[in-house]
């Protein structure tokens, strides 16, 4: 300890700006050793332990950064690696809630909706109509020509669009869904956002016989069979 191995004098402000200096230091150490103690060998790892002991302020990921660079791990500054924590965050938060949702018991709300990527919005959709009582194909697998999802219910074929978008969903949606119509042998269309829908694809799929499900709709249905 500094202040224990140096006899010297110190005014009253001095002495608190070194208490203050010495605590940080011993402050970053102890993160470092939690981080350790849970094992990690790669970088997520290390970010992983990080975010189970710590909370993300610059100060505690200043600890995370030097341990990382002692570690030859890191070769990037704080600005760098505060993007890679929440990037790592994000994805951990979608694992858990990708897992609670595989065991159907997960609260939905839009939030976590909203984070996801277009595959974990297909697979989304693919268990909320599973719990409507519909057999479920996810066509990604085999290439999609349109359609996301095909639905069937009492002998109806619906193909499904799904457009996790972060602004308003236009016509090609709805033009690629008709397509798809045809090429599935299907009695009805749907596209479905987390967002809405654009004036001009409404009128298109009112048109030609299309549902839309936009946010407010897809809201419904999630409080109604989840």
């Amino acid at each position: 300890m500094l202040l224990k191995t140096r006899q010297w004098d110190f005014s009253s402000t001095e002495l608190e700006t070194l208490l203050t200096f010495e605590n940080k230091i011993q402050h970053k150490e102890n993160i470092k050793t939690k981080i350790l103690a849970t094992k990690p060998q790669y970088l997520r790892e290390y970010i992983k332990g990080f975010l189970q002991i710590s909370g993300s302020n610059d100060e505690n990921l200043t600890a995370l950064l030097e341990l990382l660079q002692e570690r030859n791990l890191y070769n990037y500054d704080l600005r760098d690696l505060r993007f890679a924590v929440k990037e790592i965050e994000n994805q951990i938060e979608l694992e858990n809630f990708e897992k609670r949702l595989n065991e159907g018991n997960e609260q939905i709300f839009f939030e976590n909706i909203d984070q996801l990527n277009g595959y974990e919005f297909e697979d989304f959709l693919k268990t909320l109509f599973s719990k409507m009582g519909y057999q479920v194909e996810q066509t990604r697998l085999s290439g999609d020509q349109g359609a996301d999802l095909v639905i069937v219910k009492f002998g109806e074929k619906t193909v499904i669009q799904a457009k996790r978008f972060g602004g308003k969903v236009g016509n090609k949606a709805v033009q690629e869904i008709m397509a798809a119509i045809s090429l599935y042998e299907a009695q009805k269309g749907m596209v479905i956002t987390n967002n809405y829908f654009t004036p001009a694809a409404v009128k298109l799929a009112n048109a030609n016989n299309i549902e839309l499900v936009d946010r407010d709709a897809l809201e419904e249905l999630i409080n109604k069979h989840w």
